[in-house]
Formats: C-alpha cells, sequence, structure tokens
C-alpha cells in the first residue's frame, strides 16, 4: 500500500513506479519519500532533555511526511551548538529519546535522528560560555562578529568525537529511531575538515581531508552492525559550497560524494537556500551537478523553498530522489490537507503550537 504521505506518483508509469520502488529499498527506504527537514527548535527542557512543547511541534508535523528529521541533537556535553538544544550524549538521556520517538511514529512517519557537532560555529550566545569548547580542525575564526577563533582540535579529541557518534547512534536504536543523520552541512565541524579554508592542519587529516568524515561514517555504520540492524537508516547532511573566498567549492564537494556513495550508507541530502539554486559562482545549477556525480548510487535529498505539490513536481523532474520540506510545515503543521498555505514567517502566520521559544528566535531571525 502507498503511504498516505507519499509524494503522488501517477507522473510515472507503474513499470517506473517499480523499479523506482525497487530501488529505494535497497537503501532501506520509500520511493519518492517526503521529508521533514531538520529545524532548530531551541525549546529543550533546561537540562537539555525533549521538552513536551517539542514533542507536540514533532507530532503534529508527522502526520504530512514520510520521515521526521529531527532538529540536531549533539553527543559530547561541552559541544552544545545552541541554548536548549536536546542532548544525546549520555544513556541518561534514552528515555528522553524515547519521548520524541514515539511522538513522531505516534504522528506517522518514521523517525531520523540528526547529530551534529558545531565545531567553531557555536552559536554566538555560548561562545562567551565557559562550559562550551570552541574548537576546529585549525585555529581559524570565523568572519562573524561575537565568534572567536577556536582551537584546533588534537588527534585524541578527534577520536573522541568519533568515539561519541558510535555511542549516539547505539542510544538512538536503543530509544527506538529509524536512522540517523549526521550534520555534514552549514559550516559544521564536519565541513570545517572538508573545506580548505578551515583545514590548516599538517597531520593526517590535511593528508586526508575526508578522513574525519570516513571516520564518523565508520562510527555509525559499526554501532549499526554491532546492534545487527540492517534496516537502520545512515543518511549525510552536506552543503554543496561557502560563499566565502577560499571555501569549499563544488569540486571538493564532488569528492566527498564520491566517497559518501562508495560506503554503505542509505542516503545523502544537499542543504541548499533553494532546491533549484545556481552556484554562488556561476550558472551551473546545482542539482545538476550533484545528479550528474552521484549517478544514482545513493538517493539524493533535495530541500528548499518546496511549498507546494506543484514545488514538489519541479524538484523532482531535476533529479531528485526524495524531498525534503522545512518552513512550509512549520507554518501549515496540517500542510497535507490544508487548502490555504501560510507562505511567510510573521507574527500572525506561526501557529500557536510553535514552542515558544522556537517563536521568538524564528521572529527575530525573520522579522
Amino acid at each position: 500500500m502507498v503511504p498516505r504521505s507519499s509524494i503522488d506518483n501517477d507522473s510515472l508509469s507503474k513499470r517506473e513506479q517499480l523499479r523506482a520502488s525497487a530501488w529505494s529499498q535497497r537503501f532501506n527506504m520509500k520511493s519518492r519519500a517526503l521529508f521533514m527537514a531538520p529545524m532548530t527548535t531551541w525549546s529543550s527542557n533546561p537540562d537539555l532533555t525533549v521538552s513536551a512543547d517539542e514533542l507536540r511541534y514533532y507530532n503534529r508535523r508527522a502526520a504530512n511526511v514520510d520521515y521526521v528529521i529531527t532538529g540536531c541533537t549533539f553527543t559530547l556535553r561541552r559541544q552544545q551548538g545552541f541554548t536548549r538544544q536536546f542532548y544525546a550524549g549520555s544513556d541518561d538521556y534514552v528515555a528522553s529519546l524515547i519521548t520524541l520517538v514515539e511522538a513522531i511514529h505516534g504522528g506517522g512517519a518514521k523517525a531520523i535522528l540528526q547529530v551534529h557537532s558545531p565545531g567553531r560555529m557555536v552559536s554566538a550566545e555560548l561562545q562567551t560560555d565557559p562550559t562550551i569548547e570552541v574548537v576546529s580542525a585549525s585555529a581559524v575564526r570565523p568572519d562573524r562578529a561575537g565568534y572567536r577563533t577556536p582551537r584546533a582540535l588534537t588527534v585524541p579529541e578527534i577520536k573522541t568525537i568519533t568515539h561519541s557518534y558510535y555511542d549516539v547512534t547505539v542510544r538512538a536504536i536503543q530509544a527506538g529511531f529509524d536512522g540517523i543523520e549526521i550534520h555534514g552541512a552549514n559550516t559544521y565541524l564536519p565541513q570545517q575538515f572538508v573545506s580548505p579554508l578551515t583545514n590548516h592542519r599538517t597531520d593526517e587529516y590535511a593528508r586526508d581531508g575526508l578522513l574525519f568524515i570516513r571516520e564518523l561514517v565508520d562510527a555509525v555504520l559499526k554501532a549499526r552492525g554491532d546492534a545487527r540492524r540492517t534496516d537502520f537508516i545512515v543518511g549525510y547532511r552536506f552543503s554543496p559550497e561557502e560563499k566565502e573566498e577560499g571555501g569549499l567549492r563544488l569540486e571538493h564537494t564532488f569528492g566527498l560524494l564520491d566517497a559518501l556513495c562508495s560506503w554503505p550508507i542509505d542516503y545523502v541530502h544537499a542543504s541548499l537556500e533553494r532546491y533549484d539554486r545556481t552556484s554562488y559562482f556561476n550558472d551551473t545549477v546545482i542539482v545538476d551537478a550533484l545528479r550528474n556525480c552521484v549517478r544514482q548510487r545513493k538517493p539524493l535529498i533535495g530541500v528548499g523553498k518546496i511549498k507546494t505539490r506543484e514545488d514538489i513536481s519541479r524538484a523532482l523532474s531535476l533529479g531528485f530522489d526524495h524531498l525534503a520540506m522545512g518552513t512550509i510545515l512549520l507554518l501549515n503543521p496540517d500542510w497535507r490537507t490544508t487548502t490555504r498555505l501560510n507562505m511567510e514567517i510573521s507574527e500572525a502566520s506561526l501557529p500557536p503550537d510553535i514552542p515558544p521559544r522556537m517563536r521568538d528566535m524564528l521572529l527575530k531571525m525573520f522579522v
């Protein structure tokens, strides 16, 4: 039976539908699936357990999609990225994670836990917190007001981080999550190792800029294997480019994607402002470049200003295998059945079930 929230397949022939379904099943995935994109809520309880506000928020929106990718959690207590970011770095927090899984499953979707390490991109309000480490591949300060120069990680510290991804995957499986997404996008720590802007090391992590990524992926895959959960989904989110001079370019991303496509993960997820955007530097359509690189070795998830069923059809026609929706689900918790959509963030458009701290941050950032 076709899931109620799957993307409409009427435009595909029966043979194409069967081929797409069989291909997706190789990667533990539904065919042409809809995802709720990961969005920060800033709304955990003070002890960093998942709050009741967050549970209501996720539960309602899960009814619209096949998969919910949570806002990112973190794995080491001193490497928190945002205020009120829910935590998964201790066995004491498994019970909290279980409540999140139950809320998402209760809404009708599968649950994917997004995991991240901020590195130098700890949010501004935490930059001066003495309990938080501001670290990176190298001591390169972000060009942002209020951000300080990070400390370059030692090799033993890198090993501690990679092992923490094993531990958090074990907890995710124990809690009942259906998968994990490694957040390697948006200039966070994995991207800081891949980008020439931020990786000025002289050790093995410079000679192989993908070594840290491989160690993170290996840690997650080992936890999946040790649990004998071959059905547990493993994905990786990436950014195609950085705007800064000397930063990440498509050629670096192609190398990353070639590596990811050679490892037994289940999807790659492009972080894009618009699903159909062109390069920052020329008229290359990003999805064309990514599709030509991936060559159907892994499912490719697209995201960015996908709001309507017309957007969905066009994004699929451009070559994405699955699609993720963010702001439109935030503003329209009953998107699947709504006839009139809220399209832009405003005081009036934010639904009452948005957690209060998330509401305040959204209005501060966008209004």
